[in-house]
């Protein structure tokens, strides 16, 4: 648990909801930045969205654990736990987290979500490195998935203006 970072975190609860509700609020923005963007209407996120919109029951708790929460826990543990933490000994905090990010962008695949999901791994290893620990990262990540599975679930229709939301 000490490799991956699972100690316990420097940041205090009330400050880590602070950095949850910025992890949400960032993801919207670059959400936001793609729409205005025009590269929101295709990909693996449209193609996710469409999926989710209007999904109830036993398939909404199965998308929350699939989506939601295991993404969240298995690439923190990946890319800040084993790649960022590895990294960072021999190349320095900030290269770790640079690399730990491009990582995590890779992962998505998708040209548009990599480079959504890259920006969101800085945040994601910076957030890690303050910390001394994977869990806020583990939390942040969790909770901007759960909340992107509930809002295409529930508010598939919501036309929030991009600028507005940016």
């Amino acid at each position: 648990s000490d490799r991956l970072g699972l100690r316990a975190s420097r940041i205090p609860l009330r400050r880590l909801v602070l950095l949850v509700l910025g992890t949400v609020a960032f993801s919207l923005c670059l959400d936001a930045v793609i729409d205005v963007c025009g590269l929101g209407e295709h990909g693996s996120l449209a193609e996710l969205e469409a999926a989710l919109a209007g999904v109830r029951g036993h398939t909404l708790v199965l998308a929350l654990l699939g989506i939601g929460l295991a993404p969240g826990l298995a690439e923190e543990l990946l890319c800040r736990g084993l790649v960022q933490r590895g990294l960072a000994p021999s190349l320095g905090a900030p290269a770790a987290v640079a690399l730990a990010a491009l990582f995590f962008g890779a992962l998505h695949i998708d040209p548009v979500h990599a480079s959504f999901a890259a920006l969101l791994g800085l945040y994601l290893g910076a957030l890690c490195h303050v910390a001394g620990s994977v869990r806020p990262a583990i939390v942040c990540h969790t909770a901007n998935n759960v909340c992107a599975v509930l809002l295409s679930a529930w508010l598939p229709q919501l036309a929030m203006p991009p600028a507005a939301s940016i």
